[in-house]
């Protein structure tokens, strides 16, 4: 990753409060303007085995939209999942690119607790 890559990223991300974490973990540079127009959201991340041949991830993101909790195997950037607990997340959903689908990006941790037996 060059410098220039490192700068816009630093002046995209600043704004999403996961800046040296998303660095760190070598996430993906998200310009800013799919940044301004992402979605913030909150969402549970549970213990699953099910996404990890789908996303390789050991969690599935759970969402609550009016009634209907909806499902799905999905990285997020810049989250440092740990076996053996479920969160509550402050994300936010950016656009899909004509690249990529849709990709959920961590603004904070909210609530971290032991991992309920599903």
């Amino acid at each position: 990753m060059g410098i220039r890559t490192l700068a816009v990223a630093a002046l995209a991300l600043s704004g999403i409060g996961c800046f040296s974490q998303i660095l760190l973990d070598g996430a993906p540079a998200h310009d800013a303007s799919r940044i301004a127009s992402g979605v913030g959201k909150q969402v549970q991340i549970v213990q699953s085995r099910d996404c990890v041949g789908i996303e390789n991830v050991h969690y599935q993101v759970r969402e609550r939209v009016g009634n209907r909790l909806i499902r799905r195997c999905a990285k997020v950037h810049g989250f440092d999942y740990r076996p053996g607990s479920d969160y509550v997340l402050q994300v936010r959903e950016l656009p899909a690119t004509p690249s990529s689908g849709a990709s959920l990006v961590l603004e904070r941790v909210i609530e971290q607790k032991p991992a309920s037996s599903q």
